[in-house]
């Protein structure tokens, strides 16, 4: 994946914890990535012990423009850009497409065990 431009949805300031990123690339297309800090999450998770789930999001030490865009790059260059996909689309995958995974998955381990009795 080939990034062409790379945009905060806002400015960051000291007391920024999150934020979305946008990602342009070469195809024209831009992706809506949620960049957050450890403290940011924190934050989100309020009084829960634990996170609630939600889209999946970079994380990051510090949200400063050369971390972001290192960790941009870094999700991009995976896979032809499979997890800036996840990032964006994550959270609209169809059940069916997971359940169906899951069975293949299943079939791969039952052949697997079957193969080590012998």
């Amino acid at each position: 994946m080939e990034i062409r431009k790379i945009e905060f949805a806002h400015k960051v300031t000291s007391l920024t914890q999150s934020l979305d990123v946008c990602v342009e690339v070469s195809s024209g297309y831009t992706y809506t990535v949620e960049v957050s800090t450890v403290e940011g999450l924190l934050i989100q998770m309020g009084n829960e012990d634990f996170m609630r789930p939600h889209a999946p999001k970079i994380i990051v030490k510090k949200l400063t423009r050369e971390l972001i865009t290192r960790a941009i790059y870094a999700y991009a260059e995976e896979n032809n850009g499979y997890w800036i996909k996840l990032c964006q689309f994550g959270d609209n995958l169809d059940i069916s497409l997971l359940n169906q995974l899951q069975e293949e998955d299943y079939k791969q381990q039952k052949k697997w065990m079957e193969e080590e009795e012998y």
